[in-house]
């Protein structure tokens, strides 16, 4: 297993944003959410980094921006968006994800070729199927303990 702070990473992430259009993410979220408080700068915040996964500031309710160790023995790194369909204290029912999956699956069937460099997949608990062209999320994958994932993959290298 290669010691890869995800953290760490996801930190660094937030300190180079700024320098690009990703760095405009919460403030575009309350643009068009109309939130009454902004919820900061950072995309990534301590509520939002875990050891092997980290999602956007606000990302339960909505398709989150999502980093995560992946592969055998996490030697990968995804990088892309997906939706989780855990339910949490913040998500009691996954019903809001609802309408932004079909918002999401109309996107991708009008656009097909643009995320073509892409691969899609999911995880049911544990079990993570085998990629796929990215397309629209099939219904039986919005349920809940599924994570589905539209993305990259990058081989973590070891530091000295």
């Amino acid at each position: 297993m290669i010691n890869f702070d995800l953290r760490a990473f996801a930190k660094e992430l937030n300190s180079m944003a700024p320098s690009y259009r990703i760095g405009t993410l919460q403030q575009l979220r309350s643009e068009l959410q109309r939130f009454q408080r902004r919820p900061g700068r950072d995309i990534f915040t301590r509520q939002t980094i875990f050891d092997t996964y980290a999602f956007h500031h606000g990302g339960r309710k909505e398709m989150q921006f999502n980093i995560g160790t992946d592969g055998t023995e996490d030697t990968m790194l995804r990088y892309g968006v997906g939706f989780s369909f855990a339910r949490s204290q913040s998500l009691p029912k996954i019903d809001p994800l609802i309408p932004k999956v079909r918002l999401f699956n109309e996107f991708l069937r009008l656009y097909p070729d643009l995320y073509s460099d892409m691969r899609m997949w999911h995880w049911r608990g544990k079990s993570r199927s085998s990629e796929s062209r990215a397309g629209p999320i099939p219904d039986e994958w919005v349920s809940e303990g599924v994570f589905v994932f539209l993305g990259h993959l990058a081989r973590i290298f070891h530091q000295r």
